[in-house]
């Protein structure tokens, strides 16, 4: 798959380090959609006393997305004028995963309507 676009607005609030916080929403972003796409996630499934554990779960064990995987056009930008005296907001650097997760999406839609070489734009 190809990821041709994609725009984040991501409220930091009051961003010591713009670039930084701007850098981190684009890797865990790619991170993100490299995790829902690209993996084979895998748990033990012994009956030993470590059934259930998550073995994929380093990098020398799953598939890190490469520069091939970055999206075409990528935007990202903080949320103007975010600033709120009395809350207490997350850092950017644990964005969450529901940007990639509409990668996922585009791609099941693909494969669930067998639409193989078509653009899926989510809007």
């Amino acid at each position: 798959y190809t990821t041709r676009r994609v725009d984040i607005v991501h409220d930091v609030g009051d961003s010591l380090s713009p670039l930084v916080d701007v850098g981190q929403i684009e890797g865990g972003f790619v991170q993100g959609a490299g995790w829902l796409t690209l993996e084979d996630p895998r748990w033990d499934t012994s009956d030993g006393p470590g059934r259930g554990r998550f073995l994929t779960q380093a990098a020398s064990t799953y598939k890190l997305p490469s520069f091939s995987e970055m999206p075409t056009d990528f935007r990202v930008a903080l949320l103007p004028r975010a600033h709120e005296e009395r809350a207490a907001l997350p850092p950017a650097d644990r964005p969450p995963l529901v940007p990639p997760e509409a990668v996922t999406r585009a791609v099941v839609q693909l494969v669930a309507h067998g639409h193989a070489g078509e653009v899926v734009e989510l809007l």
